[in-house]
């Protein structure tokens, strides 16, 4: 999720350019990056319920070339927080595989 938004680049080189050493480097980095997240995305959820609403009602509005674009606009946000949560959960689903493993691998390796 994070390497596709462009930010993410400023962030971790701001964070490494500090005066730290490497290891001070690395946990600067990592706080910087949980902040920005927060700030950048906050609840990804929340986000995307705000963004629907602002839709229904732009749709109960009279189509004017101005709430046309809004429209359009705000289609535009809700594909892009939805590639962002659908991102976050297809990264949770491996972490989750990866620390509880394969249930049937002690059934095929006797």
């Amino acid at each position: 999720m994070w390497v596709k938004d462009e930010a993410c680049e400023g962030v971790i080189k701001d964070a490494w350019e500090s005066g730290h050493e490497a290891l001070g480097k690395l946990e600067w980095c990592k706080t910087r990056l949980v902040e920005w997240s927060r700030q950048r995305y906050g609840s990804l959820k929340k986000q995307i319920e705000e963004t629907r609403k602002w839709l229904i009602f732009l749709d109960s509005c009279a189509p004017t070339t101005e709430t046309v674009s809004d429209r359009r606009e705000t289609c535009t946000r809700i594909d892009e927080l939805l590639m962002a949560e659908e991102s976050y959960w297809r990264q949770h689903s491996r972490v989750t595989y990866l620390e509880e493993g394969d249930r049937n691998t002690s059934f095929f390796h006797l």
